[in-house]
């Protein structure tokens, strides 16, 4: 797979399989996934959420909280986090494994494109 930026990727289903990135940005706190709105960490934090703070671990974006606006993305979590491009956890979707950092969206085809989000045990992409 051919890509300007050069970050290990595979595509699997409907989904990219993510590996997690290196970045010099500081992580956010263990257990949290976090989503920004603008490249590189940076602009309004919409989603700051800590694993199994709801029930299956299912969270919505709504418009006023970033819905098809979130540019990067940090995944603190011990679990796969899965971004949907449409609500109810489906349509396109993109896989990131545990730690992964994400600091452009758009390497991948899919900035401005969340509406919601799962962390999952296994790779739902594989």
């Amino acid at each position: 797979m051919s890509m300007t930026k050069r970050v290990p990727a595979v595509t699997v289903l409907a989904g990219l399989v993510l590996a997690a990135t290196a970045t010099g940005a500081a992580a956010e706190g263990p257990g949290d996934v976090t989503l920004w709105e603008d490249y590189s960490y940076t602009g309004s934090k919409y989603i700051d959420y800590a694993q199994g703070s709801s029930d299956a671990d299912e969270v919505e974006i709504h418009w006023w909280d970033g819905d098809n606006e979130i540019s990067s993305v940090k995944n603190m979590t011990g679990k796969w986090l899965v971004l949907y491009a449409d609500d109810g956890q489906r349509g396109k979707k993109v896989c990131l494994r545990p730690g992964a950092m994400v600091a452009n969206l758009g390497w991948y085809g899919f900035n401005d494109q969340a509406e919601s989000l799962a962390l999952r045990d296994t790779n739902p992409c594989a």
